[in-house]
């Protein structure tokens, strides 16, 4: 095994002469083929880019979502992921027979559906060495900002720095969309590709009266409390990870807790929520319960839970970690899934399938508006619900001839 000393900082997504002088032949070809990747990202150059990456090339990203070699180079390909600057910093190579790994930092800047983003990260890759040269098979990456905001005396956290990905976006359009559709419709949906439990279970609004929820997944993981590490004066750490989520959660997501379903104390009270509210978070939802609930519903953020619990957070839940996968109500919930909540609970859209998934809830919602029309009318069910060939047709008609009888309904 070769081991190679950090080189110096490289910018653009160029190795400098001094960060390739005396490296080993195949070092310096890894350090190449790295610089070709970026270029073909900098440049948009799909095709290239294909060749630079393993067929079953994995990136994770920062919150620790996943994304494989088509998912990546569609959003490259389609534009909504554009990249506009790469200064990489402190790369370090390690090569041992056909098999690269490549550690060190790289500052990016991009676009994301034409918003700009500038990120700070640290990153691991793994490369092979095949016939056509160093190909790509794995990145992983961490904001540079969680290393520095880690307490000494907090536990373990996964890297995810608030906003670090752009899994924690989705655009107004998705948005707007899924916000005028039913969870209902959506979970069926996602019925149709396979997924048979997408729905939080147990869940209610802690408010009648609140306003639907949208957004992605921020997680926070509880396990049980144990008496000599749990108190309210170890509570009061900023390092502490409960706390830490209040602060972290990007504007715009959602905070999704996994308290192993206890309800016997409290995932969060109504200054939490305030906090939350105030930082421009979407909502919160626990498979445990909130205190504090008037005041939770008076702040005006959505939020979900399985029941009410008054006594305070330590007495039987101990935070460990922030924006790692989790389990909700028997759920799985990565960084970056999408949830909706309405009336009727919460679903849970996997990151990949949000803008496809939004398109079909809303072109179904529209149909069940056709259908209810038809009912009010006097319609029988058999012909039209669910969908048949012959009611598609007929609401496609419906739909061309502005949607008559709707003003009347």
């Amino acid at each position: 095994m070769t081991s190679e000393k950090p080189v110096p900082r490289a910018t653009h997504a160029h190795a400098s002469s001094d960060e390739l002088a005396g490296t080993s032949a195949n070092t310096h070809a890894l350090l190449t083929a790295d610089d070709r990747r970026y270029e073909f990202l900098l440049d948009g150059d799909v095709a290239s880019l294909e060749s630079a990456l393993d067929d079953d090339f994995a990136y994770i990203h920062s919150t620790g979502r996943e994304e494989d070699k088509e998912s990546f180079i569609r959003s490259i390909a389609s534009g909504r992921v554009r990249y506009r600057g790469v200064d990489l910093e402190e790369r370090s190579v390690w090569i041992h027979n056909d098999i690269g790994t490549m550690r060190g930092r790289v500052t990016l800047d991009i676009e994301i559906e034409a918003r700009p983003r500038h990120l700070e990260l640290s990153y691991l890759s793994v490369w092979e060495r095949q016939q056509t040269g160093w190909i790509m098979r794995y990145w992983s990456s961490a904001p540079l900002q969680s290393a520095t905001a880690s307490n000494s005396s907090a536990p373990l956290i996964s890297a995810a720095g608030a906003g670090a990905d752009e899994s924690h976006e989705i655009s107004p359009s998705i948005r707007e969309k899924l916000s005028k559709v039913g969870i209902a419709t959506i979970a069926n949906v996602l019925l149709r590709r396979g997924l048979k439990r997408p729905v939080i279970r147990g869940l209610v609004p802690v408010s009648s009266n609140q306003k639907r929820m949208v957004g992605p997944a921020f997680t926070l993981r509880f396990i049980p409390s144990r008496e000599d590490l749990d108190s309210m004066e170890a509570y009061g750490d900023p390092g502490n990870p409960h706390r830490r989520a209040i602060e972290e959660c990007p504007p715009e997501a959602v905070l999704v807790i996994d308290a192993n379903g206890c309800t016997d104390v409290s995932s969060m009270g109504d200054l939490m929520a305030m906090r939350l509210h105030h930082r421009g978070v979407a909502g919160a939802v626990t498979d445990g319960g909130f205190r504090d609930t008037a005041g939770i519903a008076d702040v005006g953020l959505p939020c979900f839970q399985r029941a009410g619990a008054t006594p305070a957070t330590p007495i039987a839940l101990h935070s460990v970690a922030l924006n790692e996968p989790i389990g909700c109500g028997g759920v799985s919930v990565y960084p970056g899934d999408v949830l909706v909540g309405d009336s009727d609970g919460v679903v849970v859209i996997p990151r990949k399938w949000v803008e496809e998934v939004a398109d079909e809830a809303a072109d179904a919602s529209d149909y069940e508006e056709f259908v209810a029309l038809a009912i009010r009318q006097g319609r029988s069910i058999l012909d039209i619900l669910p969908a048949t060939p012959e009611g598609r047709k007929e609401y496609e008609t419906w739909v061309a001839s502005g949607r008559p009888g709707m003003e009347q309904s």
